[in-house]
C-alpha cells in the first residue's frame, strides 16, 4: 500500500502563500526593468477616460476592479418554500384622452 498512513499529517509541498516558480520568475523580471503592470494599468485607464475612449477606461477598470472587490458568485438556495397567494385582483380602466 503507497501513501501515508491514514489519520497522519501531510508533509512536504509548497509552503501555503508562496508563489510557484513561474510567477515569481514573472515578477523578478518586472521588478528588474523597474515595471508595475497595475500602476501602469492604473495609468492608461485615466488616461482613456480623460481623452473621452470610455471603452478603453471601461476594460482597464474592470481588470484593475478584481485587485480590489472579489467578484461576485451566484448561491442556490434550496427548501421549501409557503406562500399564500390572493386570487382577487381589482383592476380598473378609465378612459385616457386622445392627445390629437
Amino acid at each position: 500500500m503507497a501513501g501515508r498512513k491514514k489519520g497522519t499529517p501531510k508533509t512536504g509541498g509548497r509552503v501555503k502563500g508562496s508563489l510557484n516558480k513561474g510567477n515569481q520568475s514573472i515578477m523578478d523580471k518586472l521588478a528588474s526593468i523597474n515595471c508595475d503592470p497595475i500602476e501602469g494599468m492604473a495609468k492608461i485607464a485615466k488616461k482613456a477616460m480623460e481623452e473621452g475612449e470610455l471603452s478603453l477606461a471601461l476594460m482597464a477598470y474592470k481588470e484593475l476592479a478584481q485587485y480590489v472587490a472579489p467578484k461576485r458568485k451566484s448561491i442556490e438556495v434550496s427548501g421549501e418554500l409557503e406562500i399564500d397567494v390572493v386570487q382577487d385582483i381589482l383592476v380598473s380602466f378609465k378612459d385616457i384622452p386622445s392627445l390629437d
